[in-house]
């Protein structure tokens, strides 16, 4: 449903949470850095801020949320009373020093942004009908990026993400929560081994 719903919106706000100092504080200099101005921190880096008071905001640890990001057109953060185009904060932490970032906090933004780019090349490979291949691997991808995060039902792991995969995944797979976690993951398995028997 919300696959119908995020792509009609104009802008999809990401709203962060309750606002705390040091979240417009971490907002307001990253604001200044996107506008080519080079905010001075006394408090650390502008790199440690954004990992310290963005990244570890609950909304980066949530599985039903990415489908917000990637399926949105455009997507802006809201942290507090700033509010940043998602491509652009993404710009800018691509820009930064790499050896700046704790690995977790990198490979979590990259993760993120290779599905928005995966999503968004599958969508225009369907819009000309160039793909004909049906597979399982687009949710594999997706499973394996967000592994680690925290669901309250596992399933919940491959229906938060079933509406970022391709049509054909989505035709094989249908939301249902009377099944056990056990008969939804021996489905999967089941219809990959179909998928890649047939294809050979």
């Amino acid at each position: 449903m919300m696959g119908s719903i995020y792509p009609l919106a104009t802008h999809t706000i990401i709203f962060l949470g309750e606002p705390t100092m040091e979240l417009d504080r971490t907002m307001r200099l990253l604001k200044l850095r996107i506008s080519g101005t080079n905010p001075m921190s006394t408090k650390g880096s502008l790199e440690t801020l954004i990992q310290d008071n963005v990244l570890n905001r609950l909304w980066f640890s949530r599985v039903w949320v990415l489908q917000e990001l990637v399926l949105s057109v455009s997507p802006w953060l809201q942290g507090g009373k700033y509010r940043i185009k998602w491509d652009e904060f993404s710009r800018c932490i691509s820009m930064s020093d790499l050896g700046t970032w704790k690995p977790h906090s990198h490979d979590l933004l990259d993760g993120m942004n290779a599905i928005r780019r995966s999503y968004k090349a599958r969508r225009l490979e369907d819009a000309v009908q160039i793909r004909t291949s049906v597979s399982l691997a687009d949710l594999f991808q997706i499973m394996e990026s967000r592994r680690g995060f925290g669901v309250s039902d596992g399933r919940d792991m491959i229906f938060a993400h079933l509406g970022l995969t391709s049509d054909s995944t989505r035709s094989m797979l249908h939301v249902d929560y009377n099944k056990s976690i056990e008969q939804l993951y021996e489905e999967i398995a089941g219809k990959h081994t179909e998928v890649n028997r047939n294809a050979s």
